[in-house]
């Protein structure tokens, strides 16, 4: 490796890290914004998984940030947020989305949401259960995997447009529009 492409790698590691404690902060402020009076996180305070910690790894970077908000009084209704730094199927989406979804899940038996809500449900819904997935629209779904996501919104916006909190809790509002 010669020393300039050793430098443009360490500021594109430096510009990730950026990237993701940015992130973490857009992600605490709508926590502050989400979880009010009967209002809880799905996940608790976690934010990712199927990280590994092996040495043998096609990469060690998440793929993706999720919180799910529920609320007590409407059970199965999720509000969420995930932000997709990268998808492997996807690679004309060639930038970190922003992902807001409201999700109403089918509760059988009384099963907790967390028994039923996925962490990577938001990315499913855009990447992988509709073929007419666009920035900026607003998409509908319903009855998906045999019933157990009953219907849902979905929007999908360029992460690097988001500049404060309240871009995020506005963009929420569109899913909310039944």
């Amino acid at each position: 490796m010669n020393t300039e492409y050793g430098r443009k790698v360490g500021a594109a590691l430096r510009a990730i890290c950026q990237l993701h404690s940015d992130t973490s902060k857009l992600l605490v402020d709508f926590d502050k914004r989400q979880l009010r009076p009967n209002c809880y996180s799905v996940f608790g305070s976690y934010a990712t998984r199927d990280l590994t910690y092996n040495v043998k790894a096609d990469f060690w970077m998440a793929e993706g940030v999720y919180r799910y908000y529920a609320n007590n009084a409407e059970p199965g209704k999720i509000e969420g947020v995930a932000v997709c730094f990268f998808h492997e199927g996807f690679p004309h989406f060639d930038e970190p989305l922003l992902l807001l979804a409201r999700i109403n899940y089918r509760l059988d038996n009384d099963l907790p949401i967390r028994q039923v809500c996925q962490e990577w449900d938001i990315l499913k819904l855009f990447f992988d259960f509709r073929e007419d997935r666009e920035l900026d629209h607003v998409l509908h779904a319903q009855n998906i995997e045999v019933g157990r996501i009953a219907s849902a919104s979905v929007l999908a916006l360029p992460l690097y447009r988001i500049r404060h909190v309240d871009d995020v809790e506005s963009a929420m509002a569109r899913t909310r529009v039944e």
